[in-house]
């Protein structure tokens, strides 16, 4: 297997596992350097005027929250579509991509920040069916919201009290996603 074959499985095997909430980022110092919101959004294939991950990462950026460096570099985690037997399985594997942004306080360890996870979905009722099965799912996200007419949005906090500055920027995007003119809060708490 040549080496590109083998990063593009990795890269699989690894969506599969976050995709079902299995997935437990490795620790990494927080030595990395942030990410400005503005570097790290363009230039994708479903950036568009309403909905995407463009979109997202502008009312995200009205936060004025800083985007975390991931383990493997860059500004975010590319998730490309899982495999049609996992796809098959759960409505929350349909997704035809997605990327995870880490995002404060970056000084932490990877597996204890918090996590904005961006899906673009086929349709609408696909995005929504997909919503309502990871609501029904023991391991969820804090909030989840549908954007545009394909893209949900979910933050995953290891903290949402508002106690500390972790729970305190996840608080900060979930209301920067609220307030976007094409989301809807859709919750997935307990």
């Amino acid at each position: 297997m040549d080496t590109y074959s083998a990063r593009r499985w990795k890269v699989r095997r690894v969506a599969l596992v976050l995709a079902g909430g299995l997935l437990v980022l490795s620790g990494c110092a927080g030595s990395r350097d942030p990410v400005p919101m503005a570097a790290s959004g363009g230039g994708a294939a479903g950036d568009e005027a309403t909905g995407g991950f463009g979109e997202v990462l502008a009312a995200v950026a009205k936060a004025k929250i800083v985007l975390c460096a991931p383990g493997e570099g860059g500004a975010y985690i590319a998730l490309p579509p899982p495999p049609g037997e996992a796809a098959a399985a759960a409505a929350y594997f349909r997704y035809l991509e997605g990327r995870i942004y880490q995002f404060g306080p970056c000084e932490l360890p990877s597996s204890r920040r918090n996590e904005m996870r961006i899906f673009r979905y086929g349709e609408p009722e696909t995005r929504d069916s997909a919503i309502r099965d990871m609501a029904a799912r023991h391991t969820r996200p804090t909030a989840s919201f549908a954007v545009g007419d394909t893209y949900e949005a979910q933050i995953w906090s290891p903290d949402p009290s508002l106690d500390g500055p972790v729970g305190q920027a996840a608080a900060a995007v979930h209301f920067a996603l609220g307030r976007m003119e094409h989301a809807r809060h859709l919750d997935v708490g307990p």
